[in-house]
């Protein structure tokens, strides 16, 4: 079974900010990402609906009204330039004026060229746990583009990375993505969790052992295959297996922690029950409590 090429690098980031200072993480791991993938970065900003772009009412009689005073968009505009740090990066910046984030945030990303949407979720610093946005939420459930959620503050490129599947198209797209944007990273794991039916488990203990022996071998044998499916005979074998019977959910926690994970990728869309755990109620605690960076694909 052939296997088509992995996907190049995105050419162009889009990063989805409201310049707040709990958005410096995402703009941090942004123009990181720009910078090492040679990319152009799109800094975009959505003014919420009771900004206007109209200019200040400066005409006095007996004065011609001269048209030259900037407007709140160039003011903008050049108090971002001002804070941008030097960089190599070629940089743009939008700024649109009301209009759903999500939506916006989507078009732009596709008139710019952007394959990459990059945003930040607020945490309370009273409460220590995130605020998840409807943004986030519309982005994960909507964008055809891959959506990066921004949480831990940027050391360096990411070098340990766990891609969750569930065997679906979707998680295949996902692990594709993984492996050809971030080949370099020196941890590689493909997550599975597995489960085993409460009516096999019954008999002697030595039978219920056998059981789950068989069991997990089943999902080791299944894994490998869908792995060789998946990338290319020179890249599959830098991808580790961690298979155990769990939640997927708990699993990707679980090994997030342990194996101190700074980016996880997961789909959005799956065969299995997985999606609508990942993306339903349970993926706002997820991302609640997630201790690292998380790449949303959706299928």
């Amino acid at each position: 079974m052939s296997v088509p090429p992995l996907p190049a690098r995105p050419s162009g980031i889009l990063l989805a900010t409201d310049l707040s200072a709990r958005s410096d993480r995402a703009f941090d791991r942004a123009l990181q990402l720009a910078a090492h993938w040679q990319a152009r970065l799109v800094v975009l900003v959505v003014l919420p609906q009771e900004s206007s772009f109209s200019r200040p009412n400066h005409f006095q009689e007996g004065e011609e009204e001269e048209d030259t005073a900037p407007s709140p968009a160039d003011l903008l505009q050049a108090r971002i330039r001002a804070e941008l740090p030097e960089t190599s990066v070629n940089i743009e910046i939008r700024i649109e004026n009301a209009g759903h984030i999500g939506e916006t945030a989507l078009r732009v990303a596709q008139e710019t060229g952007c394959g990459l949407i990059i945003t930040g979720i607020a945490r309370s610093d009273a409460m220590q746990r995130v605020s998840l946005g409807s943004t986030v939420i519309w982005l994960s459930r909507h964008s055809p583009i891959p959506v990066l959620v921004v949480q831990r503050r940027v050391r360096n490129a990411y070098t340990r990375i766990g891609v969750a599947s569930d065997l679906s198209n979707a998680a295949q797209q996902a692990l594709q993505i993984a492996a050809g944007w971030f080949d370099d990273a020196q941890t590689r794991l493909i997550l599975h969790g597995y489960d085993v039916p409460l009516r096999d488990l019954t008999g002697t203990p030595e039978e219920r052992e056998s059981t789950l022996n068989k069991a997990a071998e089943e999902a080791n044998q299944t894994l490998l295959q869908w792995r060789a499916n998946c990338l290319p005979a020179a890249q599959a074998d830098q991808w580790q297996l961690c298979i155990r019977l769990a939640n997927p959910i708990r699993l990707l926690h679980q090994v997030s922690t342990d194996e101190q994970l700074d980016l996880a990728v997961i789909a959005s869309h799956g065969r299995s029950r997985l999606a609508d755990v990942l993306i339903g109620s349970v993926a706002k605690r997820l991302l609640e409590t997630a201790v690292t960076d998380t790449l949303i694909v959706r299928g």
